[in-house]
């Protein structure tokens, strides 16, 4: 009876260890089987990421794996890049790389800039992200992401350069992925941690990130879709809470996508196609370019990289193709592609305006460029506010505006422009008025050639400017008279005193009334160019640095560009150019000597020498004639004709004795 209780027992703690092994075999084939799934999902997201990826082993630097990103991007085949090492590649010296190796493998370093070379030669500008792990035989492997940053490197040094324009295409690419090759009798919790590490990374990418899974029903037809994962970035370019979304239909929670949308990324999802469109937020106010992909069976990848920089440097390149800077208005080449497109009879009638402002060149060289931007920015800036909104501003020209009116009569551009002129009797820029002289012309049948149109309208405007122009300028040079006599008295009674005596000089000499008119014209007007002078140049109490003095200098051609725009005025324009010019050729702006100097600019040179010596200065004692003719004849025949200097002085003593 014990023989068999005993068996009974002996059955029993055999039973007991069976069940105890069979349970420790299951346990581990679980394992490996977890580890097959997520190392099936891993090769999924290698193989088809976006960002490249390269394998590399550290012992040798051989290349053991690549995706599809990096067979495209170095050009060459799978084949030949497996064949390949890293020292093939990257530009560095093997020891400059053996180093970078050592530090990704010691985590001291995991991102580094290098330059690629590809297949076709091209040298290409990247950036790499590694990190070190072993795969199931040991072997000691560098798991690189790389991207393309040659473009960015590109347009940060053309931005450094040239500040407007151009802008910088940044599409930086952070795609992060782990893969770490797992072996098959690892335990629950290494899993675990690689799990965690890869959630931490793929959380905080740049890009926005989600993964969605189709419903399909009993047929296999797609239905709804439901989110698997998202990180950050998708749930602030989409405005979506996780929280809305888990264990959701997202038709529920997404109202705005369409049925096309939808069986877009079905067939993604079902029929493992790609789909590219761009997008923009709302919320964030950016633009995105969305990649959609299907990393297994019935799921969607959606990865958003943000194009913002370049959508805007796009656009604002385009603006500046078709837009004058200066003014905002549009430039020749919108007009004229314009005038083509609106050459059509519903247009009828169509008017044209033409325009020109009286008196630029004239305001640029009296008063600076500066103002005569202003000059313009003020035309442009008031015929857009009394044309109307459908009309077509255009600058073509340094001073010239042209305005399209669509099915405007003769009649009504006529009252247009004359809103329009009136508003410009009220316009000052600082001391000048806003001249503009126009013309216009309107086509009412399709038979008419624009071009005569456009030539009507030119003619007219032109017709007007002879009068206007003119006036404009004789209105200009008052107005720089009054502004010297404002900013310095003593300059403006200089100038009266000089054109006297100019004038008592031509009577003694016997020239003829009109050559004496105009050196008396010549003498009030030679310093006309002092107009360009800062404030602090009319105290002469002071010295003088080097680039103040050649600012003095330069009054001498301003005053000549200024006369010389002035038809009653170009005949004196050469004296002011040369009344500083000397003798002996040794004076300024073109070192002229003898009677290469005109006959006038002699004569003023004389004279104004004669009266800054004889008049009151606060900054110096005044001489008596007698001593200043002395001071001439010091430089007669150096400075000064000495003829002319000799008969000046017989005036002078004939006049005080």
């Amino acid at each position: 009876m014990r023989f068999i209780m005993f068996k009974i027992r002996a059955y029993k703690i055999q039973y007991v260890l069976f069940v105890l092994i069979a349970f420790t075999v299951i346990l581990q084939l679980s394992i490996p089987s977890r580890a097959a799934i997520l190392s099936e999902d891993f090769n999924a997201l290698f193989e088809n990421h976006g960002s490249m990826m390269l394998i590399i082993n550290l012992d040798n630097g051989s290349i053991v794996d690549v995706n599809k990103a990096a067979v495209k991007f170095y050009g060459y085949s799978r084949e030949e890049l497996l064949a390949m090492t890293i020292y093939e590649i990257n530009t560095l010296s093997p020891e400059a790389i053996a180093d970078k190796m050592s530090a990704a493998e010691s985590s001291e370093c995991n991102f580094f800039s290098f330059e690629h070379v590809l297949k076709n030669g091209e040298v290409r500008n990247v950036e790499v992200h590694s990190y070190p792990y072993q795969d199931d035989q040991g072997h000691h492997l560098l798991h690189s992401i790389i991207h393309d940053v040659t473009d960015k490197i590109k347009a940060e040094a053309e931005a450094k350069q040239q500040r407007i324009i151009i802008w910088t295409i940044i599409i930086v690419s952070l795609l992060i992925v782990i893969a770490i090759m797992i072996q098959l009798l690892k335990t629950q919790r290494k899993l675990r941690n690689i799990s965690e590490r890869f959630q931490d990374l793929f959380t905080n990418m740049n890009e926005g990130f989600v993964l969605y899974e189709m419903i399909c029903n009993e047929k296999g037809v797609a239905t709804d879709y439901r989110l698997l994962e998202m990180n950050r970035v998708f749930e602030a370019i989409m405005d979506i809470k996780r929280k809305a979304t888990d264990q959701n239909e997202m038709s529920k929670v997404i109202s705005y996508m369409t049925v096309n949308q939808f069986e877009k990324y079905a067939e993604v999802a079902l029929n493992n196609k790609e789909l590219s469109y761009d997008y923009y937020s709302e919320v964030l106010k950016r633009h995105f370019t969305v990649n959609v992909y299907s990393p297994k069976y019935k799921q969607f990848a959606m990865i958003f990289t943000d194009i913002t920089d370049r959508i805007e440097k796009e656009s604002k390149i385009e603006y500046l193709s078709y837009h004058d800077q200066l003014t905002g208005l549009y430039n020749r080449r919108f007009y004229e592609e314009e005038r083509r497109r609106l050459d059509i009879s519903r247009n009828l009638p169509f008017s044209t305006v033409m325009m020109d402002v009286n008196g630029l060149k004239l305001s640029n060289d009296a008063f600076g460029h500066i103002l005569g931007d202003q000059l313009l920015q003020c035309v442009a800036e008031v015929i857009k506010e009394e044309f109307r909104a459908d009309d077509i501003l255009a600058r073509v020209g340094g001073d010239e505006f042209v305005v399209l009116l669509p099915k405007t009569s003769e009649a009504e551009v006529a009252h247009i422009v004359s809103r329009v002129m009136e508003r410009m009797q009220y316009e000052r820029i600082d001391v000048l008025s806003v001249s503009v002289s126009m013309g216009w012309a309107t086509k009412t049948e399709m038979i008419q050639d624009i071009e005569d149109v456009f030539t009507k309208a030119e003619e007219m405007m032109y017709s007007r400017k002879l009068i206007e122009s003119k006036a404009m300028r004789l209105k200009t040079i008052d107005i720089i008279l009054d502004d010297l006599r404002r900013r310095s008295q003593q300059q403006y009674e200089h100038s009266q005193n000089v054109s006297q005596i100019c004038g008592e000089f031509g009577r003694f000499m016997n020239y003829d009334d009109d050559l004496v008119q105009e050196l008396e014209r010549a003498g009030a007007l030679h310093d006309i160019g002092k107009i360009s002078f800062s404030e602090s140049l009319f105290d002469g109490s002071r010295g003088l640095s080097d680039d103040e003095y050649e600012e003095i200098k330069r009054h001498t051609e301003i005053g000549y560009h200024i006369l010389k725009s002035v038809d009653e005025y170009a005949t004196i324009s050469d004296c002011a150019l040369s009344h500083h010019e000397w003798w002996d050729g040794t004076g300024y702006p073109r070192n002229i000597a003898g009677e290469k100097i005109p006959l006038l600019a002699r004569i003023i040179s004389i004279v104004n020498a004669y009266e800054v010596m004889t008049s009151e200065r606060p900054y110096r004692e005044t001489l008596y004639c007698q001593d200043a003719l002395k001071e001439l004849k010091r430089y007669s025949g150096s400075q000064f004709d000495p003829d002319l200097l000799a008969a000046f002085s017989d005036m002078i003593l004939e006049k005080h004795t």
